[in-house]
């Protein structure tokens, strides 16, 4: 029973985060280049903010995300890729 205490704390605490940057005006993670939302879930498992690690990986679950490098590969061939993330970079910092 104790894992499902821990699950909603976290759980809460994620939401909390979210809501903090939604106050500041952070926004765009539903039209975020895939590529730019796994670079910053890899930074912040640099960084042990386990927290936004979860967020960004329930933003890749949400958008169905493959991992993996063939899916940025398409994006880099298409173009979309520089595009995508020179614009969404000015939404959230």
């Amino acid at each position: 029973m104790k894992l499902f205490t821990w699950f909603g704390r976290f759980i809460a605490t994620m939401e909390g985060a979210l809501l903090t940057k939604k106050r500041i005006g952070w926004r765009g993670w539903d039209t975020m280049n895939v590529h730019t939302l796994k670079t910053r879930l890899l930074k912040n498992v640099e960084e042990g903010d386990w927290i936004d690690v979860a967020n960004y990986a329930f933003f890749l679950w949400e958008r169905k995300a493959k991992i993996g490098k063939e899916s940025d590969r398409e994006a880099k061939m298409t173009g979309k890729l520089r595009i995508e993330d020179e614009k969404n970079e000015t939404q959230a910092p």
